[in-house]
């Protein structure tokens, strides 16, 4: 599993993607976010959204998707399509 992750890294950075350095509070466009510093701007980013949710994650620990859980919710009540595979 660690293999096919570092060579998507590999293929990620051959088209000029970069992995976001610690702080995420910066403009995001084409940075590859790492285990420890994607969450906050998830959130930032589901909290923005307007029309469409979608999460595609290989896995997902209970604790953090308990933790988005009720804003994915709240965004779905608003009218707001949401998928989470």
């Amino acid at each position: 599993m660690a293999k096919m992750y570092s060579k998507r890294l590999t293929a990620y950075k051959a088209v000029g993607y970069k992995i976001k350095p610690g702080d995420v509070n910066e403009n995001v466009g084409d940075e590859i976010f790492s285990g420890d510093n994607y969450f906050k701007e998830l959130l930032i980013d589901i909290e923005q959204s307007k029309k469409v949710i979608i999460i595609s994650a290989p896995f997902i620990q209970k604790r953090k998707f308990e933790s988005i859980k009720a804003i994915l919710f709240r965004k779905h009540n608003e009218g707001i399509r949401v998928v989470v595979c």
